[in-house]
């Protein structure tokens, strides 16, 4: 397998993972709506309220890693930048993930122009995406 799958095999399997955690989160998150709605209790309804905000931060950056990372396969191209930046958001919330992002890194290129515009976009797309999460 050339260096190139290989890579592009990593990337699917990451985007594959990051979409099944994503789909728990929002799993979650919907039950934890349902809860806001429904429950009188006004101290268990704020805290239903906190777990729910912060299930929509977790997923805003699990959901960026991933359109960046689609964004990414689609072009086949890698950008140092962009895997550095997604290796320290998801850090501290898949480890296993962060490592692979830093062995891909460290097989990129570095664009920094490139990679900051690519972040953004993502985090666009998923700003839009996110919209029925209620921000």
């Amino acid at each position: 397998m050339a260096l190139d799958e290989c890579t592009s095999l990593k990337i699917r399997s990451m985007i594959a993972r990051l979409d099944a955690y994503i789909k728990r989160l929002e799993e979650r998150y919907k039950r934890l709506y349902d809860k806001i709605l429904f429950t009188e209790d006004c101290r268990l309804k704020e805290m239903y309220k906190y777990e729910a905000e912060e299930i929509r931060k977790i997923a805003k950056v699990l959901m960026t890693t991933k359109v960046t990372l689609e964004i990414m396969h689609g072009e086949q191209q890698l950008y140092h930048e962009v895997l550095r930046e997604l290796e320290r958001m998801i850090k501290s919330i898949m480890p296993e993930l962060a490592i692979e992002l830093k062995e891909l890194e460290n097989a990129a290129q570095a664009a920094a122009d490139e990679a900051r515009k690519i972040i953004e976009e993502s985090i666009a797309i998923v700003d839009e995406r996110m919209k029925w999460w209620g921000q």
